[in-house]
Order: C-alpha cells, then sequence, then structure tokens
C-alpha cells in the first residue's frame, strides 16, 4: 500500500466520522455556536467546504473555517469521551470501597452473633438496642485495659473467635 492510499482511507474514514457526527449533531436539540457555525457551514459548503455558493469566491477560507471547526468538534468529542471514562472509573472505585465498607459492617455484626447478642437465624436482637449501646459505649470510654480485665476479655474473644473459625471449616471442607 503506498502513502497515497493511506492517505485515501484516512479520508474516507475521517469523512464517515464527519457525516456520522454531523447526522448526530443535527439530532441534537440544543447547540453550541461553534456546533451551529459548523451546522450552517456544513449545509451550505459540504461536509469539507468543498462548494461554493453564489457570490462567493473565497473557498479557502470557507474551507480552513470548517477545518478548525470538525477539530474543535472532535476534541469535544473526546474530552466528553473522556469524561465518561473518568465518571466510570470513579464509580467502580466508589462501589469497591462501599463494598469494603459493607464487609467490615457484616463482620461486625457477625460479632455480635457470637457473643450471642444477635440471633443467627433471624438477625434481630436478643437484648434491647438501648442496652447494647450504652453498655458497649462504657466499654470503650473506660479503656478495660484499666482495670486489668482487658487481657481476660480479649482471651474470652480470641477463643470465641477461633471456635466459630474452626466450626466453619468444619461445615465447609475444601
Amino acid at each position: 500500500m503506498s502513502h497515497l492510499e493511506g492517505d485515501n482511507s484516512d479520508t474516507v474514514r475521517e469523512d464517515t466520522w464527519r457525516k456520522t457526527r454531523y447526522d448526530y449533531l443535527r439530532g441534537l436539540t440544543q447547540h453550541t455556536p461553534e456546533q451551529y457555525l459548523l451546522l450552517t457551514l456544513v449545509q451550505a459548503h459540504g461536509i469539507r467546504g468543498h462548494r461554493l455558493n453564489d457570490g462567493e469566491t473565497d473557498l479557502t477560507a470557507v474551507q480552513t473555517q470548517i477545518e478548525r471547526l470538525w477539530a474543535l468538534e472532535k476534541a469535544n468529542e473526546r474530552h466528553v469521551k473522556r469524561l465518561g471514562q473518568r465518571a466510570k472509573q470513579m464509580s467502580k472505585e466508589d462501589k469497591a470501597a462501599r463494598k469494603a465498607r459493607d464487609h467490615e459492617l457484616y463482620k461486625a455484626a457477625g460479632l455480635l452473633g457470637l457473643a450471642g447478642a444477635v440471633d443467627k437465624k433471624t438477625g434481630k436482637l436478643k437484648i434491647d438496642a438501648g442496652f447494647l449501646v450504652g453498655f458497649l459505649k462504657v466499654i470503650i470510654d473506660s479503656n478495660p485495659a484499666i482495670d486489668g480485665n482487658g487481657a481476660k476479655y480479649k482471651a474470652l474473644g480470641d477463643s470465641l473467635i477461633a471456635q466459630s473459625q474452626t466450626k466453619k471449616k468444619d461445615k465447609d471442607p475444601v
């Protein structure tokens, strides 16, 4: 394939994009001033500005203006595409963050079930919610390590967690 054939295929591809974009722009209900000017010039002079109308003598000025407007429209299209890609990526990141947060909340609920505060089958509290929250708040604020029982509470909790994990492994052998 010669250099000229490559140029011709690029021109055909560019003209196809321009015709598709022209149809898209015509379908819009609102246009930027540049889009409106582009539509007007293309309608009067063709997709590349090759037609002169009555009384016009300077085709190159029209062609130059149309080429600049097409370049601007292509840049706008790329910009909108990048914005969409960025929004999609942010949406994926937000979804992953929400999933991680939800997982941590489920683990916390599982610990309440392990302690016997939540019925594991129904998910309902076995004790009064106000009492549970108040009790947890007192424990967290008082720092059990200070009264000397922190190590005892931790050992009990670690033991319950280990038993729970052993039961899970026995149920689902891999």
